[in-house]
């Protein structure tokens, strides 16, 4: 076994102003077989310069150079040199809290953890997301995937600084973030959970997560993250797909992320993008991916006409005609779409 328990990985574009207090947080930390990774990802400000300060001051810190090629890219780089037990992915402009690497760590060891999520403070003081129970024990990923959106009503969140992981178990199922996406969380996360054997929450707040940052990817709202949302998305419906997952909350949970991207899609910025940005194939997905009789009203709705599902939303003078029409889509949904489901058990969809 390695004597490295854990391997802390940094990826790093032009964040001058947070790097010293994201690095400080780590390094003043218990990191007893414990390896800190840094790819700085052709940053153009003085976070290179910070490297190497850094690099001087604690010889064991590793630090990758490379050329900008993305989020995901310096993470999987970070990911095959790395040799810990464990892997840890921070965002460099977040920090981390005092003690709680090493409480994390014997969390995963000592319950043999896949995967395991904790919590985190976003700037605004609050907790990054509540839960209305706490899960105990040790479940399935999909035991656990499935559990928490009962419990919560939401699914657990994607973000990868929330995540250890058990690096033999990445590696063996070959989890890795998709390059040249910058939706590269939702579909990791998910095969993660897909494949974990052993997963669990602890409740601690691990990080403090900034939001607001400007120039941040997520703070970025254009189209290109739109267009790399849907190709995810689909790309993650046909992983389920040739898995033979029958489970259907995780087909839920992609007809939520096209559900966020069409609410993205009103943005003043973006609208003009809107016809036509989902393809036959999108709502070919979106169908199958309508696990209950509400899902398929609103994959009716987006699908038929944009209009048409404001209209959905708003105008209470037509509130006798579209209870009449949701009757009509959930009799249709009970007769015609679950028998279909029925006879494929999501095993053996048309090929899109």
């Amino acid at each position: 076994m390695t004597d490295i328990r854990l391997s802390i990985i940094i990826p790093i574009y032009n964040v001058e102003q947070y790097l010293a207090q994201c690095l400080d947080s780590v390094f003043t930390q218990n990191l007893d077989g414990i390896e800190v990774i840094c790819i700085n990802d052709g940053s153009t400000d003085g976070s290179k310069l910070i490297l190497k300060n850094y690099k001087e001051k604690f010889p064991s810190l590793i630090v990758i150079e490379q050329k900008n090629g993305g989020l995901a890219k310096a993470r999987n780089i970070g990911f095959k040199i790395a040799t810990g037990e464990y892997i840890y992915f921070l965002d460099s402009d977040d920090y981390l809290f005092q003690g709680t690497i090493q409480i994390i760590l014997e969390f995963a060891i000592s319950n043999k953890l896949d995967v395991g999520l904790f919590n985190a403070v976003n700037d605004n003081k609050k907790q990054y997301y509540t839960t209305n129970q706490n899960i105990s024990g040790i479940l399935t990923g999909i035991q656990f995937f499935e559990y928490f959106y009962k419990i919560n009503e939401f699914f657990p969140p994607s973000v990868q600084w929330l995540y250890i992981y058990r690096k033999d178990f990445l590696d063996s199922n070959n989890i890795h973030f998709p390059e040249g996406n910058l939706q590269e969380d939702e579909p990791y996360t998910i095969k993660a959970f897909y494949f974990a054997q052993r997963a669990a929450t602890l409740n601690i707040s691990l990080v403090f997560h900034r939001v607001f940052r400007l120039g941040s990817i997520t703070q970025s709202a254009h189209i290109q993250h739109l267009i790399d949302a849907k190709t995810a998305w689909q790309q993650t419906f046909y992983f389920l797909k040739k898995e033979k997952c029958a489970n259907m909350y995780f087909y839920h949970k992609i007809f939520s992320l096209y559900q966020n991207t069409i609410t993205k899609l009103t943005n003043k910025n973006l609208i003009k993008y809107r016809k036509g940005f989902l393809s036959k194939n999108d709502f070919q997905v979106m169908r199958n991916c309508s696990v209950n009789s509400e899902l398929f009203k609103y994959y009716f709705y987006y699908s038929t006409n944009y209009n048409l599902f404001k209209w959905y939303l708003a105008p209470k003078k037509f509130k006798l005609m579209i209870k009449m029409i949701n009757r009509i889509l959930v009799l249709y949904y009970k007769t015609i779409v679950l028998h279909e489901r029925k006879t494929a058990i999501f095993n053996s969809y048309c090929e899109l």
